[in-house]
């Protein structure tokens, strides 16, 4: 089973960079690239309905194995910002101790531009090497709805159908524009809650 992180790391090195000039949907066709190993990554952990439309938006479901319980879903955007490059990005692991980050020779990530960064000191940071986007947003959440997604689909925990989109439910995941994720804190709290309580039995 892999984890978070080597999944971040993996998704991260495919280049989905959005274009605002396109008029192609998506607007870059590496979106629809790692929409295709999502896909591919879903059938394997047992999501049998994993697919990707037209437009690249991937869908998959876990069925529930209760009635009557809440529909819940997961989103999360494949695109990154074209505010600089995402193409040839080169993650670095640090176990912060605090202070300045060197990103390369000429390059710094300073605690007094960024100084939240005395809050993760002896965490382990993803950085670049300071020349590119990393891709955080949104692959992170990529990875941990897939990796949440093997976790209930090979554990057998007791699951509702995920699914999000404000008055429009559609008992699915979905990897969608980013507007659609705004409804999205009060129900992923929700299904934190219960697979705490879950784990506690």
């Amino acid at each position: 089973m892999k984890n978070v992180l080597d999944r971040f790391l993996e998704y991260v090195s495919v280049e989905t960079t959005s274009n605002e000039a396109s008029t192609n949907y998506p607007s870059t066709p590496g979106q629809l690239e790692l929409g295709r190993r999502l896909v591919k990554e879903l059938l394997e952990i047992g999501l049998s309905d994993a697919a990707q439309d037209e437009y690249g938006s991937v869908t998959a479901t876990i069925p529930a194995n209760r009635k009557g319980g809440p529909v819940l879903g997961l989103v999360a955007h494949l695109d990154t910002s074209n505010a600089m490059s995402g193409a040839n990005i080169r993650p670095r692991l640090v176990k912060y101790q605090g202070g300045d980050i060197a990103l390369n020779e000429s390059i710094t990530m300073k605690v007094e531009d960024f100084p939240y960064l005395e809050n993760f000191i002896g965490k382990t940071l993803i950085v670049t090497d300071g020349t590119t986007l990393l891709g955080a947003d949104d692959k992170s959440g990529v990875a941990e709805i897939i990796t949440l997604a093997e976790r209930l689909s090979l554990a057998g925990l007791p699951c509702p159908n995920l699914s999000t989109g404000g008055a429009n439910y559609h008992s699915r995941y979905e990897f969608i524009p980013l507007e659609d994720m705004e409804r999205m804190v009060d129900v992923l709290t929700e299904l934190a809650s219960q697979l705490a309580g879950k784990e506690k039995v």
